[in-house]
């Protein structure tokens, strides 16, 4: 893997869209070197801050900044701020066939197995900044991941930028592991390491809470499933007490029934025999009734005297009646007129009415008409005159017509006395024969009286004994619902044969069971529902308490076997450090000697803790007790010992300015040879060499092309003359960075021709 190209755009002097194509190759399988050069100012080592910046970088003070929007270009006189700053970066898989195989982290294995990696950083003046993984959105943790795992390290010796090379050596004993752990090739297990203590505090956090809530639930659990045995007890003895009553109240009412069966027949036929004998009772009644109501002979010889005189009367008036009419037909003849003398009357008027009428017609004053009305009024007493007679004769042939009308009911009334007269003698003969039937339908009445008086005793006393039995019945069957809980007994009870009454001990049961049932107590039938919600909650918190159990062990053995792995890959290659070390330093120095020392983590009074106590590093208790010194376990470290030609040092800060750079060199040195990065970046790191250091440097990095490619911002001469590539770096009066390249091969070959 190499680092291809970098773009930029909008990052610090940058702000023009920016490729810089890095240095592949060089003669012998050497890796490429990559020379940037250019006046002070110009903004070359911003380049150095975009690497470090596109892979991660959060320091500000590591790229030479105050806040994060520093990075944008800010702009000048001539040319206008930016908006957003971004940096690509393209790694190469030399000979990648793309192809992923035995990879847990797909993501991850695909990229590092594929043929070419673009890590991009973009940031924005309103602070929104994204990270994108072959321009995919990804986060930072996938960044370093992706690093950690292609031995590239966003700090430490990756990229050595300006200062470095002095602080390097004053780095904490700490802070020069975590380098000798990057050039082991064991950060991506660190990272792993880390994120699986992470997973195991997160799943000792989850675990710690799952075990309260499981000892939460577990006291009502165990009340409930208490009361669930309970329920199930109530219910085995509920069904036990159903079929014990079941049987005795099932044998008392069949029986009671049968009984009441028995008595509702029986009775049936006491009212079918009374009913029986009232109807010949009632036939006699009524034939005694019938004599009754005819009357006896005696009474209607009476009866009969008195329709003979109201007859006789009625003849007598109808009689005097006719006598009457017949003196008034008598009159009305004397008052008759002759009918000539009618018809002379009339036609007498007829002309008097004529000669009226010629005077209404011929009438014109008041005068005329007031005579008329005399004429009138005297025509009009004619007529009347003549009405009254021709009447007169009128009234004469209706009393002859009655008259003759009263004959007919004279001799209809003789006819009625004629037969009264008949039924009199009638009568007188069967006066003897009814008294004789009369005295035997009451003999025989009065015997079948008392059949029937006999006969509804019995059967007053059958309903006695059937309305007890009945009135039984029902108060067993109120009984028999309140008890079981039912409301149609026939329907649960009525079935089988009927049986003699339970035994006793049958009952006693019954009672035990009920007294049992009294002492467990109701129970509300929601506890089932709750006790199964809080079962399978316990049961799902349970097997996530299991679960997490078990993730807890397999996160301590991940953390096992990781932290053995890191132990075994830093110890293999904190010797061969060691070695490299000591052979740059002498390459460097000319002689002398170097090494790294490995510092074992040891057990520490906490000086911040001695420090707010009382003097002398004792603390006191707020009762005045002394309370001994936290202590503390420190990190491992590495230190640094080195010996240049003809001194003795007993620590490396005694050691000059340029001591301290070729020193560091020589360790940065034997961290590449060891484990290389896919490339290095160096900034002006060989500023304070002299000539001699500075081609022993040149001669260095060049050799350690075989192994890594190297990116260095120089004004080493040497250096320029190792480089495969050239850039230049220039700035215009816009406050831009430019690039200017040479290939130094194609320049040395075009001068010689």
């Amino acid at each position: 893997m190499y680092l291809q190209r970098l773009e930029l755009q909008g990052f610090k002097s940058f702000a023009n869209s920016t490729t810089i194509v890095f240095s592949e190759s060089g003669e012998g399988g050497r890796r490429g070197l990559t020379a940037i050069v250019g006046p002070n100012g110009s903004g070359k080592s911003n380049i150095a801050d975009a690497v470090r910046w596109v892979l991660g970088e959060q320091s500000m003070k590591q790229l030479r900044g105050k806040k994060s929007d520093d990075v944008i270009f800010s702009g000048s006189d001539k040319r206008s701020k930016m908006g957003m700053a971004e940096v690509s970066l393209f790694l190469r898989n030399e000979g990648s066939t793309g192809k992923v195989q035995g990879t847990t982290d797909d993501t991850i294995e695909m990229l590092l197995h594929g043929p070419e990696i673009i890590i991009t950083r973009r940031l924005y003046r309103d602070g929104t900044s994204e990270y994108l993984l072959n321009n995919a959105k990804a986060r930072l943790q996938d960044i370093h991941l992706l690093l950690a795992k292609a031995q590239v390290g966003e700090r430490n010796y990756a990229i050595i930028g300006q200062g470095m090379i002095d602080q390097f050596l004053f780095l904490s004993p700490e802070e020069r592991k975590e380098a000798i752990d990057e050039a082991a090739g064991i950060r991506h297990l660190q990272i792993k390491k880390n994120d699986a203590e992470r997973k195991l505090e997160a799943t000792r956090a989850n675990l710690h809470e799952a075990e309260l809530l499981l000892k939460e639930i577990e006291p009502r659990l165990r009340s409930l499933s208490r009361q669930v045995k309970r329920l199930n007890e109530r219910e085995e003895m509920e069904k036990e007490l159903r079929t014990l009553q079941s049987k005795h109240y099932g044998a008392m009412y069949r029986a009671l029934s049968d009984e009441v069966k028995t008595l509702r027949k029986t009775v049936g036929q006491g009212e079918k025999a009374v009913a029986d004998k009232e109807v010949d009772l009632r036939a006699i009644q009524g034939k005694l009734d019938a004599l009754e109501k005819a009357e006896s002979s005696s009474t209607k010889l009476l009866e009969f005297q008195k329709e003979l005189e109201t007859l006789h009367a009625e003849r007598q008036r109808l009689r005097d009646k006719a006598f009457e009419v017949r003196v008034a037909a008598e009159r009305t003849k004397n008052q008759q007129i002759p009918m000539a003398a009618i018809i002379a009357g009339i036609e007498s008027v007829r002309g008097q009415e004529q000669t009226l009428l010629t005077a209404i017609r011929s009438a014109k004053t008041l005068e005329d008409l007031a005579g008329i009305r005399t004429q009138a009024e005297t025509l009009d007493q004619q007529l009347a005159d003549l009405l009254g007679r021709v009447r007169g004769e009128t009234k004469g042939k209706e009393n002859e017509k009655n008259l003759g009308e009263l004959e007919k009911s004279i001799e209809a009334v003789g006819a009625k006395i004629a037969g009264v007269q008949q039924k009199i003698s009638d009568a007188s003969k069967n006066e003897v024969a009814q008294k004789s039937a009369f005295f035997s339908h009451q003999r025989e009445y009065q015997a079948l009286l008392e059949v029937v008086t006999r006969l509804r005793a019995g059967l007053g006393e059958q309903r006695v004994s059937l309305a007890k039995s009945e009135q039984r019945l029902e108060d067993l069957e109120s009984e028999i619902k309140n008890e079981m809980q039912i409301t149609d007994v026939e329907k649960t009870l009525g079935g089988g044969a009927s049986s003699a009454e339970p035994s006793p001990e049958a009952m006693a049961n019954i009672q035990r069971l009920k007294q049992s049932l009294a002492m467990i107590g109701g129970i509300d039938p929601e506890v089932v529902k709750e006790h199964t919600m809080t079962s399978e909650r316990y049961g799902g918190l349970k097997t996530q308490y299991d679960d997490l159990i078990g993730a807890e062990a397999k996160l301590l053995d991940l953390g096992k076997e990781l932290e053995t792995m890191i132990a075994r890959a830093f110890n293999e290659a904190f010797k061969k450090i060691n070695v490299e070390f000591g052979k740059f330093f002498t390459m460097l120095f000319g002689g002398g000697s170097a090494k790294l020392t490995l510092l074992e983590p040891e057990v520490v009074e906490d000086e911040e803790a001695d420090e707010a106590g009382s003097p002398g590093g004792s603390t006191s208790a707020p009762n005045g007790d002394e309370v001994e010194p936290r202590k503390i376990r420190t990190r491992a470290g590495v230190d640094i010992q080195a010996q240049p030609p003809g001194k003795r040092v007993k620590t490396i800060t005694v050691l000059s300015g340029g001591e301290r750079a070729l020193t560091a060199i020589a360790l940065i040195s034997a961290i590449i040879a060891v484990n290389p990065s896919p490339f290095v970046v160096l900034d002006e790191v060989d500023a304070a060499l002299d000539e001699a250091n500075s081609i022993r440097f040149a001669d260095i990095v060049f050799d350690l092309t075989s192994k890594t490619q190297f990116i260095v911002v120089t004004h080493n001469r040497y250096t320029m003359e190792r480089a495969g590539l050239i850039y230049g770096v220039t700035m215009g009066d816009d406050a831009v960075s430019k690039m200017l390249s040479i290939k130094l091969e194609q320049a040395v070959a075009t001068s010689t021709k």
